[in-house]
């Protein structure tokens, strides 16, 4: 540590790179400005100091990662998120530090912010949407609003950037005419664990999450009207997909039936979980219906992947589980399902939004999707 008092600095010429750098010793650490002349770097040391006086730069080391982190052990934790909006905004962050990570936070610029967003607007695999974009430019908003608050900056750069204009709008959800519902439907039957999978989330509409989450204790086939009650999900928990209780709403713990072929098709899973398991010797139960080849749950990407896999063999658009849920609504609303009912089903808290998103659809409806749902042939 140097024994150099607070508040004693110099300027000088950098000789090899002929500006002017201004130093002073605060807190027992040496800080740095530039300037073209020697004027010019006076000004900025002296209003380092005064910044410093202030209290305003507490750290002048600090980067975008030290805050974040900060903002997530101190901020984040506290609030009273569903595990869904939590996650949103730890990939948000994830983005944040990825991006603009080493950064000090006293270099941070709102051109650099912009950047960093235009980067991931325009990167080649997967850009994010405008949506998105927002989504992350407001987590880093609220971050520095922290910071700024803790007087780690003077002001917010993150409240004047602007979002790149090319970036694209949230393309509108992708689903399944009845031919081609119908397609998927008989080409999943020879998928799985898999094929399973999808099929129950085509015949209830069930989250991505919450299909995968469903456990044996969850199941009931044997009464005289067989169902399965939705009380877990699969959360992505720092990168790892996580069986948690959880769930995105209240209205999201709900019993939905089934039909005799679904009942026909989970009672062959049973069967194929219980060979996996002899197969696996770091088998780990967990009582899963659709497990991954040691027990665990299945990850986000992994579905991802065996769903866009499973329609692009099949000859049909490649579908997110996401849009595999938005089949099955548009199937039901279509059929003349009551829009009360199906919101009941897919777990909304209100059917506003389910008759905002649904109701453009003309008529995608599949005969198996509705008897899966209703026990019923048309």
């Amino acid at each position: 540590m140097s024994n150099r008092p607070d508040g004693s600095g110099t300027v000088y010429q950098d000789k090899r790179r002929g500006d002017y750098v201004g130093e002073v010793w605060l807190d027992g650490k040496r800080r740095r400005v530039t300037g073209p002349n020697k004027t010019e770097a006076g000004r900025r040391l002296r209003a380092l100091v005064q910044e410093h006086g202030r209290g305003e730069l507490s750290d002048g080391n600090a980067t975008v990662s030290d805050a974040v982190q900060l903002w997530r052990d101190r901020v984040l934790v506290a609030k009273d998120f569903a595990p869904s909006t939590f996650e949103l905004y730890e990939w948000s962050c994830d983005i944040v530090v990825a991006e603009l990570g080493k950064v000090r936070l006293r270099k941070l610029t709102p051109e650099r912010i912009e950047q960093a967003l235009d980067k991931q607007a325009n990167r080649p695999v997967r850009p994010l949407s405008r949506r998105s974009l927002k989504h992350v430019r407001s987590t880093l908003g609220q971050v520095l609003d922290f910071a700024q608050r803790r007087k780690l900056i003077g002001a917010n750069p993150a409240r004047i950037a602007e979002l790149t204009p090319t970036a694209a709008r949230m393309k509108p959800r992708r689903s399944l005419d009845p031919a081609q519902a119908a397609e998927l439907w008989r080409v999943m039957g020879a998928e799985g664990t898999y094929g399973a999978l999808f099929r129950v989330q085509l015949s209830t509409g069930l989250r991505p999450g919450e299909a995968a989450g469903l456990c044996w204790d969850s199941i009931d086939l044997e009464s005289d009207t067989p169902c399965l009650t939705v009380r877990r999900a699969v959360r992505s928990v720092k990168s790892r997909a996580e069986l948690v209780d959880e769930l995105k709403t209240t209205a999201s713990y709900r019993t939905v039936g089934v039909s005799p072929e679904i009942v026909e098709m989970l009672q062959a899973q049973r069967t194929r979980v219980a060979a996996m398991q002899l197969a696996a010797p770091d088998w780990i139960d967990r009582g899963l219906v659709f497990p991954s080849s040691t027990g665990g749950p299945l990850d986000a990407a992994n579905r991802r992947r065996a769903l866009a896999r499973i329609c692009r063999n099949a000859g049909l658009p490649e579908l997110s589980p996401n849009e595999l849920r938005h089949t099955a609504a548009s199937l039901l609303i279509d059929d003349g399902a009551p829009v009360e009912l199906v919101a009941d089903l897919l777990g909304h808290s209100n059917f506003r939004m389910l008759a905002e998103h649904y109701r453009h659809r003309v008529r995608p409806v599949v005969d198996v999707a509705a008897t899966a749902r209703y026990g019923v042939a048309e």
